[in-house]
């Protein structure tokens, strides 16, 4: 499936086209941020920039965007009932609450840290 034209080309950050638990599979032993969005919400296209900033700065971990208008039941299974939302998902397939996001990238470091220590 063809990519996203809008997306940065970051070789961390891709669009969800598979199962999520195919796309986890892939990605076992490594943290996985899961990014749901909506191309018609104005607060996630402005989050976008930001998202890909904060993917550029850890390329050791997978970014995925979520479509959550192709992938409803995969919003529904992550807990997420706002947009735009990370999920970080640990290596040992742990899933975090969700946290519903327009922040800065300096804020999500912080966010990531503290999770990181969980």
């Amino acid at each position: 499936m063809k990519e996203d034209p809008d997306v940065a080309d970051l070789s961390n950050l891709v669009n969800l086209h598979l199962r999520v638990e195919d796309v986890l599979a892939e990605h076992t032993s490594k943290t996985v941020i899961l990014y749901f969005w909506a191309p018609w919400l104005g607060s996630c296209v402005a989050m976008n920039p930001e998202v890909e900033a904060f993917a550029a700065l850890h390329p050791d971990i997978t970014f995925i965007r979520v479509n959550t208008d192709h992938y409803l039941g995969v919003s529904k299974e992550f807990g997420v009932d706002t947009i735009p939302a990370l999920v970080l998902v640990t290596p040992d397939g742990t899933n975090q609450k969700p946290i519903t996001c327009r922040h800065s990238p300096e804020w999500l470091e912080e966010w990531l840290e503290k999770k990181r220590r969980i």
